[in-house]
């Protein structure tokens, strides 16, 4: 009698920390999205975006920087700097857009003076499908590209075509100074 007894009581104790673990749980999930002015993905937990997104930001935005040699005067990376301070800019005027982590490398060879670190075009291309799919998956419907060079996202254009085609409703390129002089912006929409 007194194993069942100890079993009885073992499991009204798993029962009751089980129980109990759900109702301390229960509030974080139920728990009413908070207004907030947030734009900036990597600053934000699971929670906010996933709030965010049903508010209605469904715009993932994904802009390019560069590290690259811009003379003794600025710093080498100047345009990582430029492309956080105008994605954040965009998302906020546009007010439906949150922007993704900018990326650091763009298509650049290092040169003979130190301060330029690149990658290949293929590797960008290859960065922007993943990162666009990876955006969709997470709940957005579009996901336009833009960078602080012109050359590097129309070097790239191939990216465009090889997004999972059922994922794709559209799919349009064009230049842009009003974000930044010499901007190319190629924007993906997601099927509904």
């Amino acid at each position: 009698m007194r194993i069942g007894s100890v079993s009885n009581s073992l499991l009204m104790l798993i029962a009751g920390g089980t129980a109990s673990l759900m109702l301390a749980a229960a509030p974080a999930c139920a728990a009413p999205c908070a207004q907030t002015d947030l734009v900036e993905f990597e600053k934000m937990t699971w929670v906010e975006v996933k709030c965010e997104i049903a508010a209605g930001k469904t715009t993932a935005l994904i802009y390019t920087g560069g590290v690259e040699e811009r003379g003794p005067q600025n710093a080498n990376g100047g345009h990582n700097l430029i492309a956080h301070a105008t994605v954040e800019a965009i998302a906020r005027k546009l007010g439906n857009a949150i922007f993704l982590p900018v990326l650091p490398y763009t298509p650049n060879d290092a040169e003979p003076i130190p301060g330029t670190i690149g990658i290949t075009n293929e590797l960008l291309a290859a960065m922007l499908e993943r990162l666009t799919e990876q955006a969709f998956l997470n709940g957005f419907h579009e996901s336009p590209k833009s960078s602080t060079h012109a050359t590097e996202l129309s070097r790239c254009s191939p990216v465009t075509r090889s997004i999972n085609p059922p994922m794709m409703h559209s799919i349009s390129t064009w230049r842009s100074t009003a974000i930044h002089p010499g901007s190319t912006v190629t924007y993906l929409t997601r099927r509904k």
